[in-house]
């Protein structure tokens, strides 16, 4: 039996996917304005971005059949024919949450890198240079990671 809800139309369900992400992300950002909630510690940052990780086994948990990823995950789980997760909610807020960390962390990130009250190390006239660093690593890193999903989208058999 074929479903044929709204969220099976791959076109609506990208549609969403987009949506939902930029949202997110567009909340993080605006988390950023609340001075408790910035983060100029390069450590902090760093310490952040790699918990962002998470995310990785979540989403390849989610709506996936993994039979191929099966033994990645741990040697002793069983290939099934039905996702971990089955939700596309579970899924949808997961993205949501993905959206928000990396809104906050980008923006963060680029308010750091150039600030000369919480980078110590930087003098007046490397703030420039700072900030065009700071945006070419963010776009290297969209890159790379962009590319990467095509590598996990091959492992995962979609």
């Amino acid at each position: 039996m074929q479903d044929t809800g709204l969220l099976s139309n791959p076109f609506i369900f990208s549609a969403i996917h987009f949506l939902v992400f930029n949202v997110g992300d567009w909340v993080g950002r605006y988390l950023c304005g609340f001075p408790v909630l910035q983060v100029w510690a390069a450590s902090q940052l760093v310490t952040l971005s790699l918990l962002r990780m998470v995310f990785i086994p979540l989403f390849l948990s989610c709506n996936v059949v993994p039979p191929k990823l099966l033994p990645l995950y741990s040697p002793f789980l069983i290939s099934t024919t039905k996702p971990i997760i089955a939700s596309d909610v579970s899924y949808f807020l997961s993205l949501f949450l993905f959206g928000i960390s990396n809104g906050h962390l980008c923006s963060s990130c680029m308010m750091a890198a150039p600030s000369l009250e919480h980078n110590r190390r930087l003098r007046r006239e490397e703030v420039d240079s700072a900030a065009v660093v700071a945006g070419f690593c963010l776009t290297v890193g969209l890159l790379l990671g962009g590319v990467g999903s095509f590598l996990v989208g091959s492992l995962v058999g979609e």
